[in-house]
C-alpha cells in the first residue's frame, strides 16, 4: 500500500476516537501515527477491525494498568532467570531472552508469569530510541524438556502479545531446539496468527546469529561477550517518554525511515526471515522497522 493511502486510513481510525477514550493515567499514546499504524498492519488495514482492535487494548490497558506494574510483584519469576534482557541488534532492536528450561509450571503463579511478560514489554518499549519500534526475541532451547511446557501461559502471553501489542515483535530466533520443540510448536501455531509465525525462525547454529548482533552486543549464551542483565524497576522511574522522548508538539508530523538497502528490512525480508530457507547475512543485519512513523509510538 502506497504511503498517502496508509495514512488517509490512519486519519480515518483516529476519527473513531476523541481524547476522551484514552486513559489519563496512562502514559502511553493510543492515537500518535505510529499507535495508529500498528493496529492498522496488524489488521490488514481494515479500519474497522483496526478499530474494534485498539479499543480493546485501550480497555484492557485501562483495567490491567500494565504501566504500573511493579518489580516487587514479579520477584520469584525473575529469580528463575526465565527471562532476561540481552543486548541489541546490530540496527539497535533489543533483545528478550527467554530460557525455557528454568521454567516449572508447576510452582509457578499464572498470574505472575502473565506480570513478568508485561513488565519486560512494557519496560522494552519505553527504552526504545528512534527509529527503533521492534525488539527481538531470542530462546535458548539447551535443557528444554517437555516438563518446562506451560501451554496455558503461553497462549495468554501470545493473546497480549498480539492483541495489545501490535507489530512490536520484529523477529524470533530459536536456538538449539530440541525435536520436542516442534511438537510443541505444532499445537502453539494455531494461535499464532500469520504475520507472527513469519517472524519465527529456528536457528540450527548459534554462530548464525552474529548475523544479527555484533559479538559485544550478543550474550555469552549465544557465543557473545554480553552478560545478561535483568530489567530496572521500571514503575519506579519517572516516566519521560513511550517509546520515543522525542515526540514533537506540533502536530502529527510524520516522521518515516528511509528506505535504505543497507539498513532497512522490507515486509518482504521478514518472511524471508520466518521462511525455511536461510535468510541473507543482509537480510538479517537490516532492521524491521521500515516505514513506522518514528513518533512516541506505545
Amino acid at each position: 500500500m502506497d504511503e498517502a493511502r496508509e495514512l488517509a486510513l490512519v486519519e480515518e481510525l483516529r476519527s473513531r476516537f476523541s481524547e476522551d477514550d484514552a486513559d489519563p493515567e496512562d502514559p502511553h499514546d493510543h492515537f500518535s501515527t505510529a499507535t495508529l499504524t500498528r493496529f492498522l498492519r496488524a489488521r490488514a488495514h481494515d479500519v474497522d477491525s483496526a478499530c474494534e482492535m485498539l479499543s480493546k487494548c485501550i480497555e484492557w490497558r485501562r483495567s490491567y494498568r500494565p504501566y504500573d506494574v511493579d518489580r516487587s510483584s514479579i520477584d520469584d519469576q525473575l529469580s528463575r532467570g526465565t527471562l532476561m534482557l540481552g543486548g541489541k541488534t546490530r540496527n539497535g532492536l533489543p533483545a528478550i531472552v527467554c530460557y525455557p528450561r528454568c521454567h516449572n509450571p508447576s510452582t509457578s503463579d499464572p498470574d505472575e508469569i502473565l506480570r513478568m511478560a508485561v513488565y519486560f514489554l512494557e519496560g522494552t518499549i519505553r527504552k526504545m530510541k528512534p527509529p527503533v519500534s521492534k525488539f527481538c526475541f531470542l530462546v535458548q532451547f539447551e535443557g528444554f524438556a517437555l516438563r518446562n511446557v506451560d501451554y496455558t501461559s503461553i497462549k495468554k502471553v501470545l493473546e497480549i502479545l498480539q492483541g495489545f501489542y501490535p507489530e512490536r515483535l520484529g523477529a524470533a530466533l530459536l536456538v538449539d531446539a530440541p525435536w520436542i520443540t516442534w511438537t510443541v510448536y505444532k499445537v502453539l501455531k494455531p494461535w499464532l496468527n500469520e504475520r507472527t509465525q513469519e517472524k519465527i525462525k529456528f536457528l540450527k547454529d548459534p554462530k548464525e546469529l552474529l548475523e544479527v548482533f555484533d559479538e559485544e552486543n550478543l550474550l555469552k549464551d549465544f557465543g557473545g561477550r554480553l552478560e545478561s542483565t535483568l530489567p530496572p524497576d521500571y514503575a519506579a522511574e519517572q516516566h519521560t517518554g513511550t517509546g520515543d522522548d522525542d515526540e514533537s508538539d506540533e502536530g502529527e508530523e510524520i516522521l518515516l525511515a528511509e528506505d535504505e538497502e543497507d539498513d532497512v528490512l522490507t515486509e518482504d525480508d521478514v518472511r524471508a526471515f520466518g521462511a525455511s530457507r536461510r535468510p541473507s547475512m543482509a537480510a538479517l543485519s537490516k532492521s524491521v522497522t521500515a516505514h513506522i512513523p518514528h513518533e512516541s509510538d506505545t
